[in-house]
């Protein structure tokens, strides 16, 4: 959802360097996680079986999909016909209150789950870290470029810094 309000709020010229960022972010963390998760099937079946999951799982998830699939359409100038864009439209504008309605179902089922709410020490750190730690992270190696020669424009390590503080809603 922060997506397309970065691109509203900074204009069209944010889209791109925005969509990089969130592809390789995306991609990275995702394959980590991914990776991270089906460890334990490491003891019981093997590192290949395990590494053939993860291989799986990031092949399945739609969203790079999606994100290729869109750049090489306009890559190669290639257009939808007109019935098909009316229709990306109303999903796209869709978007945000569906999104916002999955953001609530995720957390209400989470409170439903157990009796006790979550303590604060078990995420606050983790939120911390993605919220301020790395956005300032990405926001020094972009400085680090520029002073070393690294052509890197202004703009786009903001919106690349931006893009790095939004926060991750899990997909379930």
């Amino acid at each position: 959802m922060g997506a397309p309000l970065l691109v509203a709020l900074l204009g069209r010229r944010a889209a791109g360097p925005l969509l990089v960022t969130l592809t390789v972010d995306l991609v990275l963390t995702s394959s980590l996680c991914i990776g991270l998760s089906r460890l334990h099937s490491t003891n019981k079946h093997g590192t290949r079986v395990a590494v053939g999951t993860v291989l799986r799982g990031i092949a399945a998830n739609p969203l790079p999909w999606a994100i290729i699939a869109g750049a090489v359409t306009s890559a190669f100038s290639l257009a939808l016909p007109n019935p098909v864009m009316q229709t990306l439209g109303f999903l796209a504008d869709a978007a945000s209150p569906v999104d916002l309605f999955a953001i609530g179902a995720l957390l209400a089922r989470s409170q439903m789950a157990t009796d006790a709410p979550i303590p604060r020490s078990d995420y606050m750190p983790l939120a911390l870290i993605k919220s301020i730690l790395h956005p300032l992270l990405v926001l020094s190696i972009g400085h680090g470029a520029i002073y070393l020669g690294i052509a890197v424009d202004q703009f786009s390590l903001k919106v690349i810094t931006l893009a790095t503080a939004l926060p991750l809603v899990p997909a379930t």
